[in-house]
């Protein structure tokens, strides 16, 4: 599942009642670091932290069923697993 793809099917979300919301206290290095990767993709820091929600998700379900999660480059050939702690 793409990245960018993550981030369109979530984008225009408010918060109703059926929402909750979240206050999420990070360290001041982590939120340096979610706000550096959120802002050179013009997307909030809400998005990125939902988006690595879901993606822990995705890679919980494929890795209950069996499944794995592999980073491939192409151009060394090599394969590598994502191993979740």
């Amino acid at each position: 599942m793409d990245l960018l793809y993550i981030l369109y099917i979530d984008r225009g979300r408010q918060l109703t009642p059926e929402n909750k919301a979240l206050t999420l206290n990070l360290p001041v290095e982590g939120m340096e670091e979610v706000e550096a990767f959120s802002a050179p993709r013009a997307v909030s820091t809400t998005d990125v932290v939902g988006v690595a929600m879901r993606l822990l998700l995705h890679v919980e379900a494929r890795r209950s069923t069996g499944g794995k999660i592999m980073f491939e480059d192409t151009v060394r050939g090599e394969k590598t697993e994502l191993l979740p702690l």
